[in-house]
C-alpha cells in the first residue's frame, strides 16, 4: 500500500510538470513569434499534443514488452535534457514590475485539484475536501492584492466560453484515449495498440499544421465546425458498426484529426481575444483542459463498466452536440466563434 501512495504522488508530480510545460509553451510562442507566424506556431502546439497522445501509448507498449512498468517513470525523466535547451535558445523576457508570488493561493488551488482528482478516481467523498479548498481559494483571491488567479479574467465572457469549449474538447480527448485503449486491448497487444494510436495522432498532427497555415479570423468558424463534424462522423460509425475492428481504427483517426482542428481554432480564438493578463489567462485555460481530460478518463472508466461501448460513444456524441450548441450564438466579428 505504501508503494501505491508513492505511485500516486509520482503521477501527481508528473501531471503538474506536464501541465506546466503546455502553458509555458503557449505563453512563449505568443510572446516570441510575430503575429503573422502565430497561427502556425499554435498549430505546432496542437501537432505536438496530438503526436504526444499517440506516441505515448506506442513507447509505453514497447517499454512494457521489453521491461517492467517502473521504467516508464525513468524514461519520462529524459525530458529534463530539454530544459537547458529552452533556457539558452529562447530570448530573455524582461519584467519591468515584479509582483510577489501568491504561495498560499497556489497551495489552495493545488489541493482543490488534487482532491477533485481523488474524488473522481478513488472515493467521491473527497469532493467535500475539494469544495472546502475551493471556497478557501475563492475567499483568498478576493482578499489579497496579487492573487495567483486574477478574478477579473472571469468577467471576460468570451474567454469563459472559449475555455468551456476547450474543457469539453479535452474531456473528449481523455475519454477517446481511454475507450479506444480499452477496445484495442481485446484485439491487439500493447505495441500494436500504440502503433494504431501513433498513426492516428500523426495524421491528426499533420492536419493541425495544414489547418494552421490556412486559418484566418474569417474562416476559423468554418474549421471549428469541420472539426465537430469529424467528431460526429467518428462516433456515429462506431455506434452503428461496433463489431468491426476497422471501424474503431477509423474512429481513432477521426478523433485525433477532429481534436487537432478544433484545438487550433480555439487557440487562435483565445489569442485574438486576450488583450491583458494573457499569461494567467492561458494558465487558467490549460488548467481547465487538464481537469477536462482527467474527468473524461475518470468518468468513462466508470461508465464502461455500467454500459456497453455503444452507449459510451452515444455519450461522447452528445458531448459533441453540446459543443455545437454552446458555440451556435457566438459572434465572429467580436472574436467569437
Amino acid at each position: 500500500m505504501d508503494h501505491f501512495y508513492l505511485l500516486v504522488l509520482c503521477r501527481i508530480a508528473q501531471g503538474v510538470g506536464g501541465a506546466a510545460f503546455i502553458s509555458l509553451t503557449m505563453v512563449a510562442i505568443i510572446d516570441v513569434l510575430d503575429r503573422a507566424l502565430l497561427p502556425i506556431g499554435l498549430a505546432f502546439i496542437s501537432f505536438a499534443m496530438a503526436l504526444g497522445s499517440g506516441l505515448g501509448p506506442l513507447l509505453s507498449g514497447i517499454i512494457l514488452s521489453i521491461t517492467n512498468w517502473h521504467m516508464l517513470f525513468l524514461f519520462m525523466s529524459c525530458a529534463i535534457i530539454f530544459i537547458p535547451i529552452l533556457y539558452f535558445t529562447f530570448p530573455e523576457n524582461k519584467v519591468e514590475k515584479k509582483t510577489p508570488f501568491d504561495w498560499l493561493g497556489t497551495l489552495y488551488l493545488l489541493l482543490c485539484i488534487l482532491f477533485l482528482i481523488c474524488a473522481l478516481n478513488i472515493n467521491f467523498l473527497f469532493i467535500v475536501l475539494c469544495g472546502v479548498f475551493s471556497l478557501l481559494f475563492i475567499r483568498h483571491i478576493n482578499t489579497v492584492s496579487y492573487p495567483i488567479v486574477d478574478k477579473k479574467i472571469f468577467n471576460n465572457k468570451i474567454f469563459v466560453k472559449i475555455t468551456s469549449l476547450s474543457f469539453l474538447l479535452f474531456f473528449l480527448l481523455g475519454a477517446n484515449v481511454f475507450l479506444l485503449s480499452y477496445i484495442f486491448s481485446y484485439t491487439f497487444n500493447p505495441i500494436q495498440s500504440g502503433i494504431l494510436f501513433f498513426i492516428s495522432a500523426l495524421v491528426g498532427g499533420f492536419a493541425s499544421i495544414g489547418i494552421g497555415k490556412n486559418m484566418t479570423n474569417k474562416n476559423v468558424k468554418k474549421f471549428y465546425r469541420i472539426g465537430l463534424y469529424i467528431f460526429f462522423i467518428g462516433y456515429l460509425i462506431s455506434i452503428f458498426n461496433s463489431k468491426i475492428g476497422i471501424v474503431y481504427i477509423l474512429t481513432s483517426v477521426c478523433c485525433f484529426i477532429a481534436f487537432s482542428v478544433v484545438q487550433v481554432a480555439l487557440n487562435n480564438l483565445l489569442d485574438s481575444e486576450l488583450k491583458e493578463s494573457k499569461k494567467i489567462s492561458i494558465g487558467v485555460y490549460n488548467l481547465c483542459n487538464f481537469i477536462g481530460m482527467s474527468i473524461g478518463v475518470a468518468s468513462f472508466s466508470k461508465l464502461v463498466i455500467i454500459f456497453n461501448i455503444n452507449i459510451c460513444f452515444i455519450f461522447l456524441l452528445a458531448t459533441v452536440i453540446t459543443k455545437g450548441f454552446m458555440s451556435k450564438n457566438i459572434n465572429i466579428s467580436k472574436g467569437y466563434l
